[in-house]
């Protein structure tokens, strides 16, 4: 991920690339978190699907 630049993710990805960007960096620096996942809704008219996750770190 670090080899790609950010306006390549945004091409190839959208903003969605972006998010799971975002979550690989809060996960190197919180090596020890845990991750919950909330609730996961498939939206097939928008061909995605909304999901909501915690990171926890861990004490």
């Amino acid at each position: 991920m670090l080899a790609i630049s950010d306006e390549e993710i945004l091409r190839e990805s959208g903003n969605g690339g972006m998010e799971i960007k975002n979550w690989y960096c809060a996960l190197g620096a919180l090596p020890q978190a845990k991750g919950e996942i909330i609730a996961y809704e498939a939206m097939e008219a928008w061909l995605t699907g909304m999901g909501f996750a915690e990171l926890k770190n861990a004490a």
